[in-house]
């Protein structure tokens, strides 16, 4: 028996009420059977991203400020990046004041503006002679004494960068964050309160996380006349276990840098390296680790060895280590060597 048979002799079997409810699953059944599938609707993204009246931004392209060639060798990158954040970190004496000098040299040599923020206090001028840098080369600030200041004068300069009272690229260099405390910090010291130390990192992810790091990225707008970048020069502890070096402030730079560097080994900081001259064994050079610890320009990973003198990075090789006694050796004063007829006979 077909179905409309099998169908009409159920509703005849059926009162007036489940009649019509038999009939009209019948009439669904007939329609499924027969239905055909619908033509799906091109999509066009092109239409619906015009609908949407979302502003297209252009951007730069990725540069850098180019620092010497051993570091290039050694690194795999060019330098640090424009338009962003970087951070150097590690033990003291591990070359990170090195790699901030070579920054600063770099910029100069890209007509780039270095503003340096020393919080140390014991900037070596001698070291930035020697490596072709004067003062009246950069904005240089020691002034500067607790957290909250020093991110409050980076904001002012983008600020007069974005004004037109600062027309030109930047480069802010902060050498160290890991020296100063914020005002909360202190605070809480003189309440003895716990934790005090997280005062200054909530400072800094506020701060440089949540603001700096938007208003230097900005700066690679394509609509943006000049560039900025921050490079952040940080101390560094030991962890419990001893297992990795971990910087001061907390995560807060460390999510905000698109390159962080860490110079040293977790334990040590570097070693000597020492030549002969007129018998006496003198220290010219250290060397020390670099490692690539985050990359989101190039998610290159490097962990190698640097030798840091006065004059900036060389390779870790023999040859270039030869080549650099060379040519150094005759300025190399051993120590007290202007005093030796002032103070021979005492």
């Amino acid at each position: 028996m077909s179905l409309k048979e099998n169908s009409e002799e159920e509703v005849k079997s059926k009162g007036t009420v489940d009649a019509v409810d038999a009939l009209d699953v019948v009439e669904v059944a007939k329609k499924k059977k027969s239905a055909k599938v619908k033509v799906k609707k091109s999509f066009s993204l092109n239409d619906y991203r015009t609908n949407l009246d979302i502003e297209e931004i252009e951007y730069k392209e990725d540069e850098w400020i180019v620092l010497s060639q051993a570091y290039q060798d050694t690194t795999q990158l060019p330098g640090i990046p424009m338009y962003g954040i970087t951070m150097v970190y590690g033990h003291p004496d591990s070359g990170k004041s090195t790699l901030a000098l070579e920054a600063a040299k770099g910029a100069i040599n890209n007509n780039i503006l270095p503003i340096f923020i020393n919080t140390e206090k014991k900037f070596n001028w001698s070291h930035a002679n020697e490596m072709g840098i004067t003062q009246e080369d950069m904005l240089y600030v020691d002034s500067i004494e607790e957290v909250e200041d020093i991110c409050k004068f980076i904001r002012e300069r983008l600020k007069d960068q974005r004004e037109g009272d600062l027309p030109t690229d930047i480069l802010i260099i902060v050498d160290s964050i890991g020296n100063v405390i914020s005002r909360a910090e202190k605070v809480a010291i003189e309440k003895e309160e716990d934790g005090a130390i997280m005062k200054t990192a909530k400072v800094l992810t506020q701060q440089i996380h949540r603001v700096i790091e938007k208003q230097i990225s900005a700066t690679k707008r394509a609509d943006f006349p000049y560039s900025a970048s921050l490079l952040i020069v940080n101390h560094a502890y030991d962890s419990i276990k001893v297992t990795k070096l971990i910087p001061y402030g907390g995560n807060g730079v460390i999510k905000a840098a698109s390159l962080v560097i860490r110079m040293g080994g977790i334990i040590s900081n570097s070693t000597k390296v020492y030549a002969t001259k007129n018998g006496i064994n003198v220290s010219f050079a250290i060397k020390t680790d670099i490692v690539i610890e985050k990359n989101h320009i190039t998610n290159i990973s490097v962990k190698d060895k640097i030798l840091c003198t006065a004059h900036g990075f060389i390779k870790n090789t023999t040859a270039d280590l030869n080549d650099y006694k060379k040519d150094n050796k005759d300025g190399w004063d051993l120590r007290f060597d202007d005093d030796w007829d002032k103070y021979g006979d005492k």
